[in-house]
């Protein structure tokens, strides 16, 4: 098979692919066995298939080989294994990356030191049939809560996906683990160059009640931020865009705002592309708990088929 029909049906290259299971072949292999054992490779390839296409099993049996019980038994194991080394491909942007980053950001929005965009997106699913007050609060969907979209090669620094689709954004911001890595990054920066009581803009310091949109868009004393839409709270490493706004500045500062957040949507419609499993139009027939376990491992493939520079081929 030709190179891109490989990057077409699996979205991942052929050196890429032997890479990942390399590295996952120790997960993958059972540790006795049996003689219908199917080899890594084969569970790897056809786990890839099922999220690019989003076909439901009976076509990937005919696509793979593969029986849907086995499919079934071979889906958790590969999800279990791929959202084992997360880690391994989602990384908060290091002390090294953050300077780049920044700059990148700059560029497209003008405002100081921002190193991400957060937001969440609705993944659809068929609603569990057990309790009846819960489904009529899921909704039908999962959030992925996605805080940290690196600006130049769209990649998903970090990923929560646990939310019913009826979760509002400032309550998953609260239970993520995005403020523990935000707060710390901004206090060390201030404490080193003794911003605190020179800067009156309000988000170098929390205590400081002053702020002032335009010191806000040019304020040079931050050393990390994130930018975030209208459902979250306005905090010291979060800018939000400022509602019924009354002057000039207020107006500047929303559109640059926007303009900086519009790259978290690429993001989203670009997994959602490369990985069709998470379409809108089509709802994935499995446990929510299992849907999460989906949504991780698209985004820890999306972000290894970035670092690969392996374009997006239909």
């Amino acid at each position: 098979m030709e190179e891109r029909h490989i990057v077409s049906h699996y979205r991942l290259n052929r050196a890429t692919r032997r890479e990942l299971c390399t590295h996952l072949e120790s997960d993958l292999q059972p540790a006795i066995r049996p003689p219908t054992a199917i080899p890594p490779t084969v569970q790897l390839v056809s786990m890839l298939h099922f999220l690019a296409t989003g076909s439901f099993l009976g076509i990937v049996e005919m696509a793979t080989g593969i029986s849907q019980p086995m499919f079934s038994n071979l889906l958790r194991n590969v999800l279990s294994t791929l959202v084992k080394h997360m880690d391994s491909y989602t990384q908060f942007p290091s002390s090294i990356d953050l300077p780049s980053v920044k700059v990148d950001f700059y560029a497209l929005g003008h405002i100081h030191h921002v190193i991400g965009v957060k937001d969440g997106t609705h993944i659809a699913l068929i609603p569990p049939r057990v309790d009846e007050q819960v489904i009529s609060k899921c909704t039908g969907t999962v959030k992925t809560f996605t805080p940290l979209i690196r600006l130049a090669d769209q990649y998903i620094a970090q990923v929560t996906a646990r939310f019913r689709g009826s979760v509002h954004d400032s309550y998953m911001l609260r239970n993520s683990s995005v403020p523990q890595l935000m707060v710390p990054l901004l206090r060390v920066r201030a404490y080193l160059i003794g911003e605190y009581d020179k800067c009156k803009c309000g988000y170098c310091y929390p205590s400081l009640t002053t702020q002032s949109v335009c010191d806000i868009v040019e304020c040079k004393c931050w050393f990390t931020l994130s930018t975030g839409d209208s459902g979250y709270p306005n905090l010291s490493w979060l800018l939000t865009p400022v509602r019924n706004p009354r002057t000039r500045a207020e107006e500047q500062y929303i559109e640059v705002q926007g303009r900086t957040r519009r790259v978290v949507e690429r993001a989203f419609g670009l997994l959602k592309a490369r990985f069709r499993c998470l379409h809108i139009s089509g709802y994935l027939q499995y446990s929510p708990q299992k849907v999460c376990q989906i949504v991780l491992a698209c985004c820890m493939l999306h972000n290894v088929a970035l670092r690969r520079n392996i374009p997006l081929l239909e």
